[in-house]
């Protein structure tokens, strides 16, 4: 670790831009131009590449503070810059005053007391540069009193990283001590030695940077023992590398904190928001490939406003016990290498086995799974975590009355099923001469990869929401509609059914219509659900 001090100091010479002298002015409050011409001789606005010559922008601005008990602040922009960035002049309105003090960078919020003690923010989120600080970063003061020399002097101190990574996009340096890093003070000029009081603060600095560099941030003096942890973070991944020595900052001080070296793929990890849109790739069927993986939520059993699912929602138990929050159905082949791309471009590959999630590199594949060419219904826990990959067998849409009616449905593409110029009956009951009942069920005949096992199960789908009444039909046929919307149940109970009204058929007509059954196991409309299409008359 290479520790550097030094004494940045700026000196101006300020001038009344008026040809009077303040027993001249007439109203002592009244505001009048000011010009302040800053000569620096050391770091100020920012660093050029060799990180000890200084620059003035003329995007630079400052606080003035004038007047009784300082109680002007006003705003300074630098008019004009020399051509080697050395030399600025401030231009502003301000009081005539015997004294004067000034914060840079530019704050509105800014105060002073009477005594001259500034409160300001040294920023947690700063714009550093290769080879610089963030221009609204490095928190200096200066005060004037009989003379005509400003002193800029510096409030913070220096921490920098040097970056190999080409594909970093943020940094982020917190302290391992708790120590505060940035945040809200106030700052005492003290003779030119500018002491620091936290008031309020953060642990942490970051700043965007724009890959391999060195890049400065600005922070509090302090001491941090326990050192510090340097976080990383490129299109959907975050690495940390841990400075664990401890260092004492003084004001001024400008300290290479560490230089990273090529960070190893494994130490890439996952940013991952649940909810945050999931995308199942490496499936050569293009009608398969790129699906929206389904989010598992609580509006996924209830997706009414304030509804609650039955207590017996569930899987059958040879397929519950895994932990899932994304789902997705989709016909895979034998040498497809699938795997889950997330909206901020993070991968996951599924195991060989079908039971688990991890990481991949933001540019790699997943891994063939060796399965057989046919639909799979798959679940998995994100950002890593468990996994579930079980075979479809048969889709069954079946009429449960007096004597069931059921018609398999053939896979369509990118989980859905249907079954074509179907014969829509309902069976006549006791209670309800127009009531029919019915719900969909699925046989699972392969757990996992080829390494899984075989399994023999029919899972039941029905309702979303509690529908326990005859009373309780579809109005139209909306597969939007969450009466459409299905889930899967353990128990074989008649209240996961739907019941079917008179919307398709009239009563005494039973057969009258035929349709098309479809079953949408994917995320077209933001749900599983279903529903009846091409209604015609059954001649």
């Amino acid at each position: 670790m290479t520790v550097m001090k030094r004494i940045f100091v700026i000196f101006a010479v300020f001038a009344a831009a008026i040809s009077c002298n303040k027993e001249q002015v007439n109203n002592s409050s009244e505001l009048v131009p000011l010009s302040f011409r800053a000569e620096t001789v050391a770091t100020r606005s920012a660093l050029h590449q060799d990180g000890t010559s200084i620059i003035w922008s003329t995007s630079d601005r400052i606080n003035v503070f004038s007047g009784e008990a300082f109680g002007t602040n006003s705003e300074f922009s630098a008019t004009s810059v020399s051509e080697d960035q050395t030399v600025a002049t401030f231009e502003g309105l301000g009081q005539i005053s015997p004294e004067y003090y000034a914060l840079f960078p530019y704050q509105a919020g800014a105060t002073i007391s009477p005594a001259g003690i500034i409160t300001a923010e040294l920023p947690s989120s700063q714009n550093a540069a290769d080879g610089s600080f963030g221009p609204e970063a490095n928190l200096s003061v200066a005060h004037i009193a009989g003379d005509e020399t400003l002193k800029f002097m510096n409030a913070g101190a220096l921490l920098s990283v040097v970056v190999n990574e080409p594909d970093v996009t943020w940094m982020k340096i917190e302290s391992l001590n708790g120590s505060y890093l940035s945040g809200t003070a106030e700052i005492d000029y003290n003779g030119g030695e500018p002491s620091v009081n936290i008031l309020s603060g953060n642990t942490f600095v970051e700043t965007a940077v724009d890959g391999a560099g060195t890049y400065y941030l600005v922070v509090f003096p302090g001491s941090f023992d326990g050192g510090f942890k340097i976080t990383f973070s490129r299109n959907g991944y975050t690495a940390s590398v841990n400075n664990t020595t401890a260092l004492h900052l003084d004001r001024n001080d400008n300290v290479r904190l560490i230089e990273v070296p090529a960070i190893p793929a494994e130490a890439w990890k996952v940013v991952f928001t649940p909810g945050e849109k999931v995308y199942i790739r490496g499936l050569s069927d293009e009608n398969e490939d790129g699906q929206e993986v389904t989010y598992i939520s609580s509006s996924y059993y209830a997706p009414r406003e304030g509804g609650q699912a039955p207590n017996y929602t569930g899987d059958n138990q040879a397929l519950a016990g895994v932990t899932y929050n994304y789902e997705v159905w989709a016909k895979l082949a034998e040498t497809d290498a699938v795997y889950f791309e997330t909206e901020s471009g993070a991968r996951f590959a599924i195991n060989f086995e079908g039971t688990e999630v991890a990481p991949i590199a933001p540019d790699g594949a997943g891994m063939a799974l060796s399965v057989s060419d046919s639909p799979y219904r798959i679940r998995i826990n994100l950002p890593s975590g468990e996994a579930q990959l079980a075979r479809v067998g048969i889709v069954n849409y079946g009429v449960y009355t007096i004597g069931d009616i059921s018609e398999n449905l053939t896979y369509d593409h990118a989980g859905a099923w249907k079954a074509e110029d179907r014969v829509i009956r309902y069976g006549v009951q006791s209670w309800d001469p127009c009531l029919t009942r019915y719900r969909f069920s699925i046989w699972f005949n392969w757990e996992g990869g080829k390494s899984g096992g075989n399994i023999d199960v029919w899972q039941r789908y029905g309702t979303c929401t509690f529908y326990n009444n005859s009373n309780t039909r579809p109005v139209t046929d909306n597969p939007a509609e969450d009466y459409y919307f299905v889930q899967p149940f353990a128990a074989d109970e008649w209240d996961q059914i739907f019941y079917m009204g008179s919307w398709l058929f009239s009563e005494g007509n039973n057969g009258a219509k035929k349709a098309t059954i479809n079953l949408y196991m994917n995320n077209d409309y933001g749900h599983f659900t279903h529903g009846f299409s091409n209604v015609v008359d059954n001649n």
